[in-house]
């Protein structure tokens, strides 16, 4: 069974050794670690920075929806809605 790919995936309540575990795991099969959650939080990070450049007049409401297609359904909601704040004001 050489060169045969796996994937393990480690899901639980927050702070319960997930990520430990996972990294663990990856060193014993020489193997790696997708971390979602640092996919999230960059994620947030770009609806952070698109909702402060709209604020400030630095882009359009056009631009910020040409860019949101490219979020996940949970931060093309927040953004719409922060959106929707500032161009309805």
């Amino acid at each position: 069974m050489k060169n045969q790919k796996i994937v393990i995936c480690f899901a639980g309540l927050p702070g319960t050794g997930k990520s430990a575990i996972s990294v663990q795991v990856a060193s014993e099969i020489r193997g790696i670690v997708l971390d979602l959650d640092e996919y999230k939080k960059s994620e947030l990070e770009i609806v952070k920075s698109i909702s402060k450049m709209a604020s400030r007049g630095v882009i359009t409401e056009k631009i910020a929806n040409k860019i949101t297609p490219k979020l996940s359904e949970r931060n093309k909601k927040l953004l719409n809605i922060q959106l929707k704040q500032l161009y309805l004001k």
